[in-house]
């Protein structure tokens, strides 16, 4: 694999190509250049989103990928404005094809016969590959009939969906055994209850609940028994807490605070 620092102005007598000049016009072959200011986005394209150009300079920090951007004659961005940003940014040699003709049709085009790699896909090309750590999310989400984001946040809410998508996902077998006590319970209370339990706030916050030592999952079960009728969807994981609190809470001569940050983890 190579590294970024491997990559970055590289010697053109290495690369055994030349940086090609603006004005040099030779269709549907591989240019490179460091002269990012040539290029520009055409009008009517997608908004550029930030977070995606930050998640492709992580994902070239660890590999740079010489995929090249499309662009015409007018050094109009085709396809690629994302790239080209993070190449930029990063001062990256950018690879570019110049495609002649091409403007808002053919940019609509690109856009639209483009699938995105889901998550399923990281997890189904990782599993290929023997990666553990991503056949015991598949294992779990099979078991438990869940889908990944709900795995993902059973076994560690503190990762990045970032590191999953970029194969760096580490899930060990106390990460596995941990999901699996938590999706039980989801389970057992989506079916007792009819309870929605695969939203995101309400799997988030068991999640970080669990890491709680002020906080048992069984106890809270039993409570269930009593004011499951008072659980109920809320926006944020914040408030899905502060709910969960005050039911764990019902009835209870000393109460808990089950919303104080930064406490260690235990085992239930």
């Amino acid at each position: 694999m190579k590294t970024l620092q491997s990559i970055i102005h590289k010697p053109t007598r290495q690369l055994n190509l030349s940086p090609s000049k603006p004005l040099q016009m030779n269709y549907n072959q591989i240019h490179f250049t460091y002269d990012y200011d040539q290029f520009k986005f055409i009008k009517g394209n997608r908004n550029v989103k930030q977070n995606h150009v930050k998640s492709l300079i992580e994902s070239m920090k660890i590999e740079y990928l010489k995929i090249p951007i499309d662009v015409n004659e007018k050094m109009e961005i085709i396809d690629g404005q994302h790239r080209y940003m993070a190449i930029k940014e990063l001062q990256l040699p950018l690879f570019y094809i110049v495609r002649q003709g091409w403007g808002i049709k053919e940019m609509q085009m690109c856009n639209m016969n483009k699938i995105k790699w889901s998550g399923t896909d990281e997890m189904d090309s990782q599993c290929e590959l023997n990666n553990i750590n991503y056949i015991r999310v598949k294992r779990l989400t099979e078991k438990y009939n869940i889908n990944i984001v709900t795995a993902r946040l059973c076994m560690n809410h503190k990762k990045s969906v970032e590191s999953f998508m970029h194969g760096q996902w580490i899930a060990t077998s106390e990460d596995y055994d941990r999901a699996c006590v938590i999706a039980e319970f989801l389970n057992a209370v989506k079916s007792k209850y009819g309870i929605d339990t695969g939203r995101y706030a309400l799997v988030a916050a068991i999640s970080k609940l669990y890491d709680n030592p002020n906080f048992n999952l069984k106890h809270f079960e039993k409570k269930l028994n009593i004011v499951h009728n008072r659980f109920y969807p809320v926006l944020t994981v914040h408030e899905q807490i502060e709910q969960i609190e005050t039911l764990y809470n019902y009835r209870n001569q000393n109460k808990v605070n089950l919303r104080i940050n930064n406490l260690t983890s235990k085992k239930k």
